[in-house]
């Protein structure tokens, strides 16, 4: 659902703005549409000289004195390249193996790790809000039709606890999205005619440390990595970055404190939980 609490705001009163909240709340600016948003950018740069290769994932990679050369692809086919740049979320450590990296820059999917989130999503009811709002741990934000996803910090807490216990997958789903939905409504008041219409929980694109990792594998050459929660948030300014270390070999310093060898330098802790309790 983006990235609940990545950006700082300014604390205002609902009332004036939007008159079927209650209580005091950060408004985020605006709400992002992100399937939109990335069929209006696939869009624009296919007809920009764009090449798609959809539904046909990367087996392997060909290197040359430790540099990728080549991709492979499940279909028989290979793609001759000067460089690779990984974008591949949660399954970003699968991809590097496929170059010989051993480096692992993300948080095992495994029961009680920091990225378990659920995301409820209700039947639409009658409202106004057009942003996200963010208030003492639950995130409100329109989810189309209507309807509106809610996410809490605390409930997740609850979940990584609980699978850390036991050490299986959580398996309450719909229990815990009525504890979501009943905490939203202190916040959105119309939230208590809505109904349940799903409750998932889900597996985030979360880096060991919980902390973005953006540039060269160390090791093979022409390989660069961007992984990160708050993608989409950070999605602006990465590019920004990307696209100037790739394209102009230079470093930005921005990112010094990011890169992914942290990883091979030393043993770094998985991130017990991204929602401390309050």
């Amino acid at each position: 659902m983006g990235a609940p609490g990545s950006v700082l705001m300014a604390m205002m009163c609902l009332a004036p703005a939007q008159p079927a909240m209650c209580w005091m709340a950060p408004l985020m600016p605006q709400d992002l549409d992100t399937i939109a948003l990335l069929a209006d950018l696939l869009d624009r740069s296919v007809r920009r000289g764009l090449e798609l290769r959809l539904n046909d994932p990367v087996t392997g990679f060909g290197l040359d004195d430790e540099r990728i050369r080549s991709a492979h692809l499940k279909s028989g086919g290979h793609i001759e390249t000067d460089l690779v740049v990984c974008c591949c979320g949660r399954w970003t450590d699968s991809v590097l193996a496929l170059a010989g990296s051993g480096i692992s820059l993300m948080t095992p999917q495994e029961p009680g790790t920091a990225d378990a989130g659920l995301i409820v999503t209700g039947s639409p009811v009658v409202q106004r809000l057009r942003r996200m709002i963010i208030a003492n741990g639950v995130n409100i934000r329109p989810c189309g039709g209507g309807r509106l996803m809610v996410w809490s910090g605390q409930i997740d807490a609850d979940i990584q606890e609980e699978e850390r216990a036991s050490g299986t997958w959580c398996q309450r789903p719909a229990e815990l999205a009525a504890a979501a939905m009943q905490a939203a409504q202190l916040y959105l008041p119309a939230l208590a005619s809505a109904e349940i219409e799903t409750a998932r929980i889900c597996r985030r694109a979360l880096p060991r440390d919980g902390l973005p990792v953006m540039g060269w594998v160390p090791g093979v050459g022409g390989l660069y990595v961007i992984a990160a929660h708050a993608a989409v948030t950070l999605a602006p300014a990465l590019a920004e970055l990307a696209v100037t270390e790739v394209s102009q070999t230079t470093e930005a310093a921005a990112l010094d404190g990011f890169r992914p060898d942290r990883f091979a330098r030393a043993a770094k802790p998985v991130a017990a939980s991204m929602h401390p309790r309050r």
